[in-house]
C-alpha cells in the first residue's frame, strides 16, 4: 500500500530545493511577529506544531521559551537537533504527527505556519489537526496560523514552473488542481546532473478564509486577528499569506 505523501516528501529532495528559500532576514521577521502576536516571554510554554528543521522554534528558545517542535519527518527533526546541538540552545523535539499531539493543556502558546497544513484529503482529518492544536492549548492560550491566501493564489497560478535548487538540480513544477475537492496537487521533477530524473508529489487542501474561521470555531478556538502578511498587512484579495491570531476558549 503506497504511504500518504506527506510521511515521506519531506524526507527526500525537499531539502534540496526548498530550504534555500529560508532567508534569515525572513525567518527573523516572522520570529518576531510571532513573539508579538502570541506575547511571548522568558519561560512561556511555547509548541510548534509543525516544527520541520526548527527555523522559528530555535530563535523562540533562544529568548528564553520553553518551546517543544512536533514533526513527522525524522530527517527535519535530525536537522533541528543537530542545530540545537551548535546553538547550545535547548528544545524539546518530538517526532508525532499533527493529528495526534501528545499533550493535554500543556502549552501557553502555540504555532502553525508556512502552510504545514491541509495535508489531509478527508477535510475530517484536518479538523482534527486543529482539534489537537487546541488541545495542547491551557484555557486562553494563544494561537498562531499561516496559510496561503486561495483568493491571491489563484490570481498568481502557473501550470508550470521551475527552479533551481542546490548543487545544480534543476526543480520542475506542474501543479495539477482537484477542484472537485479543492486540492492542489504538484508534481516536481528533479533532474540532477550524471542521474536519473526523479519525481516527488504532494497536495494541500487549499482553504478560503471563511472556511477556515469555521474551522477554528469549532476546533474551540476564537479568532481575534486576521493578517495578509508578515509585514503586519491587512488581509486583502493580494494579500499573500493569511495569518490568524487566535485563543483558546
Amino acid at each position: 500500500m503506497t504511504r500518504p505523501w506527506y510521511e515521506t516528501f519531506f524526507d527526500g529532495d525537499y531539502q534540496l530545493v526548498w530550504r534555500r528559500h529560508f532567508s534569515e532576514v525572513d525567518t527573523a521577521r516572522e520570529v518576531d511577529l510571532i513573539w508579538r502576536l502570541l506575547g511571548l516571554g522568558p519561560g512561556m510554554r511555547v509548541l510548534d506544531t509543525v516544527c520541520g528543521f526548527g527555523r522559528h522554534a530555535i530563535p523562540l528558545a533562544e529568548r528564553g521559551c520553553a518551546v517543544t517542535g512536533c514533526d513527522l519527518s525524522e530527517t527535519e527533526l535530525s536537522r533541528a537537533r543537530s542545530a540545537t546541538s551548535v546553538s547550545g540552545t535547548t528544545v524539546r523535539w518530538l517526532k508525532c504527527d499533527m493529528r495526534e499531539l501528545p499533550f493535554d493543556g500543556e502549552f501557553d502558546a502555540a504555532f502553525n505556519v508556512y502552510s504545514a497544513f491541509g495535508y489531509f484529503e478527508d477535510d475530517a482529518e484536518n479538523q482534527r489537526a486543529l482539534q489537537a492544536f487546541r488541545r495542547s492549548l491551557r484555557l486562553g492560550g494563544g494561537f498562531v496560523f499561516d496559510f496561503a491566501n486561495v483568493l491571491s493564489l489563484s490570481k498568481r497560478f502557473r501550470k508550470r514552473d521551475w527552479d533551481l535548487g542546490e548543487d545544480g538540480i534543476v526543480v520542475l513544477r506542474e501543479a495539477r488542481p482537484d477542484f472537485r475537492h479543492g486540492i492542489t496537487w504538484e508534481v516536481v521533477r528533479f533532474i540532477e546532473p550524471g542521474k536519473s530524473p526523479r519525481e516527488s508529489t504532494f497536495g494541500v487542501r487549499m482553504y478560503t478564509v471563511d472556511v477556515l474561521v469555521a474551522m477554528f470555531e469549532r476546533a474551540g478556538f476564537r479568532v481575534d486577528r486576521i493578517l495578509g502578511d508578515w509585514d503586519e498587512a491587512e488581509v486583502s484579495f493580494e494579500s499573500p499569506r493569511v495569518i490568524f491570531t487566535c485563543t483558546a476558549v
